[in-house]
């Protein structure tokens, strides 16, 4: 059973400024304002779709999909460090599914670092499968995985 109450919800630029806290602090607060407001001018043209996770009124975690590539893909999944290991991840991971199926996807696929062992093996544990390896710039070894929904 989960132990927090979190919402999950389609992103708003009002969530710029959490986001840059509790998930992508490495980044200037500017770049993730812009990025966020990039994406949401174009998610309806282009087939994408970001979605946080709410606690308490704030955004603690964020994800997206991506439609309009050949194999639609997850990613950016981020799930702020004091709420992590509470079930979040899973439920944006199956948010995400559903909107690929509401948009007609049979497949989508995720890539994860080749290092990050235990990242692909929580994937794997939610269903996705090894598809291929790919090297990705600046060389760095992905794998690629995929789940039929």
């Amino acid at each position: 059973m989960r132990d927090w109450s979190a919402s999950i919800r389609p992103a708003r630029q009002s969530d710029g400024t959490a986001l840059h806290r509790n998930c992508f602090p490495e980044d200037p607060l500017g770049t993730v304002q812009d990025y966020l407001r990039w994406y949401l001018a174009h998610q309806n043209t282009h087939r994408m779709l970001r979605l946080v996770a709410e606690v308490d009124g704030m955004a603690v975690a964020n994800g997206q999909l991506d439609l309009h590539l050949a194999a639609p893909e997850i990613g950016s999944l981020v799930v702020a460090p004091a709420y992590r290991r509470r079930g979040i991840a899973t439920a944006m991971i199956q948010a995400l599914l559903q909107a690929a199926e509401d948009g007609q996807a049979s497949t989508v696929q995720i890539m994860v670092a080749a290092e990050d062992r235990w990242i692909g093996d929580w994937y794997r544990r939610l269903g996705f499968v090894d598809r291929e390896v790919k090297l990705w710039p600046p060389g760095e070894r992905m794998i690629v995985l995929d789940m039929q929904i």
